[in-house]
């Protein structure tokens, strides 16, 4: 896999972005890697790392609709790379803002998670993850056709 992560990164089709998120009480924060409707792009998210500083429950899933924080495009990891179309947005709400739940599990305090997909996303579509406590460190590397938060870890890919 690190052979390819490595070919995939000199090709300039891995994106990443940082992202520390903490919600208010009786809240949970959610983050989100959405593939615009107008990308023409299809979104693969590979893999996540997920971190937490208490113990909590994480999901993740597909949602159809954006996160209202929009943080931006993910950045080419080469640095003369293509532009990424994949958005990083994030929400904090008390319900789970999550369509279609794939996965779930006990995330403990200070231990980083580590999910391997793949994740298809089609233009319009998201992919979320959520904790259950008020923070959430977030990295995702994306091969676009690729993508990273801080401390969540994601890989895409964009074609």
């Amino acid at each position: 896999m690190q052979s390819l992560k490595q070919e995939r990164a000199r090709a300039g089709e891995i994106y990443a972005r940082g992202n520390n998120l903490t919600a208010a009480v009786g809240q949970s924060p959610q983050c989100q890697v959405f593939n615009p409707a107008a990308s023409g792009k299809t979104v693969i998210v590979l893999e996540f790392f997920i971190g937490c500083s208490v113990t909590g429950r994480v999901f993740w899933g597909f949602d159809v609709g954006a996160l209202t924080s929009l943080h931006g495009t993910l950045f080419n990891v080469n640095k003369g790379g293509a532009a990424a179309t994949a958005e990083l947005r994030s929400q904090s709400a008390a319900a789970l803002l999550i369509g279609n739940i794939l996965g779930q599990t006990a995330l403990l305090a200070n231990t980083p998670l580590h999910v391997e997909g793949p994740w298809i996303l089609d233009p319009n579509e998201g992919f979320v993850v959520i904790n259950n406590s008020v923070e959430l460190h977030l990295g995702l590397r994306l091969y676009h056709l690729g993508i990273l938060t801080s401390e969540v870890w994601w890989w895409i890919r964009q074609r």
